[in-house]
């Protein structure tokens, strides 16, 4: 792009001379084979109206005709400096930019450069997001893009988790638990905000477990957790199973065995076939165990024997006996059997973050809705912040829990916990309350799904912004039936967004 943009400014600044040893031919003519590269369903999408124009306009210039030249730019609405850089197929915020403060010289466009200052934030903003706004699509491929990976509006936010996060690693030898609690109406973007941790958070050594819970997930005790810690186990049976088909040792290698002896002493045996029930993947993880389980039907000890009774509650009424609590079950033995195996469950869990998380990898722990938790998962949760000071090997965790705000009354137990989280001196917690963005969060947000710089959605960004008071979710669907009801459309001719 240096090369081209060079040899624009050249022409510009020489009225239209061509740079001494620069091939014009064929450049002269990069419009027409784009425009004929376009297949007719393209086509159809387009205004036909400019397409027509554009044709016009090429045989005007191609016959001399400065008067219907003139007048083809005119029906168009381009310029003659935006024509020659659309000729060049340089990405269309750049041409935007040369274009605009071309204008801004001469004065006579609406859409010039006021101030340094707002050419200074463009360049900045292609800079820091060149895929966004230095990328050209292929034809055909122009649709609205909501990128998960972009964050915007939402800074100061991202930092206070970034914090929690670095005081989890350091706190936790203090046996303090950090607690992120991040709340907001339905569409604020809680979960977005979240998972945008994750990418950092991997690259400097964390391990990541998400857990979501839905509508559904209150009929079914823990459920929601075990399949979080399920899918996380199940990468690790991966990674040994790529490991035992490999020929040589490599970095990650030391990391997994190190983390599997770790939990096979803190849990032992007994342990691990109790959380086996919860956790599948234990199974391929420790194949010898439970190999040897089954051979020994688990005769060696009356302990032993005692652990996979307790197992096996759940086996044969799967969650009867941790429901039974939920249900305030009058059976005062069911009521003291499943008592006891959720204390032990909790205990169980409490060992097994210790055994997985230390400082120099420790555990983001992702709760999403939890709205919609059961009773007994936030148990566990309770227990496992509560549990950081009840043993010496203290676990290196950051908890974060998004709800909403607008339903959190509704779960009594939900309130509970999030009362004792307040109360406790023993967790440090931070709340995180997601309103409506900003209108420059939502003109940031509408500028990189159109790829158009900040400074040309404004106007459209503050109607979005007025109809949706910010909620990201409502931004995404206003914008989407535009695009529906074709008042925001592509313009192949442009090749840019029109509204």
């Amino acid at each position: 792009y240096f090369q081209q943009f060079g040899n624009i400014f050249f022409e510009l600044f020489t009225n239209g001379k061509t740079l001494p040893g620069e091939a014009s031919s064929g450049k002269d003519h990069c419009l027409d084979s784009a425009e004929e590269s376009k297949d007719e369903s393209s086509r159809d999408n387009s205004n036909d109206g400019d397409y027509k124009h554009s044709r016009a306009l090429e045989g005007a210039r191609k016959h001399g005709d400065m008067s219907e030249t003139c007048k083809a730019f005119k029906r168009l609405e381009i310029t003659e400096v935006e024509y020659k850089l659309r000729q060049k197929l340089l990405p269309t915020p750049i041409c935007i930019l040369v274009t605009d403060l071309v204008q801004a010289i001469g004065g006579t466009s609406n859409d010039a450069f006021e101030t340094l200052g707002d050419l200074s934030l463009e360049l900045k903003q292609m800079m820091e997001s060149p895929d966004v706004y230095l990328t050209e699509e292929s034809v055909g491929e122009h649709k609205l893009q909501f990128r998960d990976d972009l964050l915007c509006g939402r800074m100061d936010e991202l930092a206070r988790l970034m914090q929690a996060a670095a005081v989890a690693r350091v706190e936790s030898r203090a046996f303090f638990s950090s607690v992120v609690l991040v709340r907001g109406e339905p569409g604020a973007g809680k979960s977005h905000l979240v998972q945008n941790m994750k990418h950092p958070l991997t690259k400097n050594g964390w391990l990541y477990i998400n857990c979501n819970f839905d509508r559904f997930s209150q009929s079914q005790a823990l459920v929601t957790i075990s399949s979080a810690f399920e899918d996380f186990f199940r990468s690790l049976v991966e990674l040994k199973t790529s490991i035992e088909n490999r020929d040589h040792a490599e970095d990650g290698d030391e990391f997994l065995f190190t983390m599997l002896a770790s939990i096979e002493d803190n849990l032992e045996v007994p342990g691990i076939v109790v959380l086996s029930q919860f956790i599948p993947s234990l199974r391929s993880l420790y194949p010898n165990i439970f190999q040897r389980v089954v051979v020994e039907e688990l005769s060696e000890s009356d302990c032993e024997q005692d652990d996979w009774d307790n197992a096996n509650i759940l086996d044969s009424s799967k969650s009867s006996s941790i429901d039974c609590i939920d249900d305030d079950c009058d059976d005062d033995d069911a009521f003291i059997d499943a008592n006891i195996f959720q204390n032990r469950l909790q205990y169980l869990f409490q060992k097994l973050l210790r055994a997985i998380s230390n400082p120099e990898s420790p555990l983001f722990f992702f709760l999403d809705d939890l709205q919609w938790a059961d009773c007994s998962s936030l148990r566990l949760l309770s227990s496992l912040v509560m549990g950081q000071d009840t043993d010496d090997n203290p676990m290196c965790v950051c908890f974060v829990g998004s709800y909403r705000s607008s339903e959190a009354n509704i779960n009594q137990s939900l309130v509970e916990c999030i009362q004792s989280f307040e109360d406790s001196n023993a967790v440090l917690l931070t709340s995180i309350s997601l309103d409506g963005l900003a209108k420059e969060g939502t003109c940031a947000m509408i500028s990189s799904a159109l790829k158009l710089p900040a400074r040309l959605v404004r106007n459209l960004a503050d109607v979005v912004h007025m109809k949706t008071l910010g909620n990201p979710l409502f931004v995404r669907t206003l914008l989407a039936s535009m695009v529906d009801d074709q008042s925001l459309s592509y313009s192949f001719l442009t090749r840019r967004w029109m509204w």
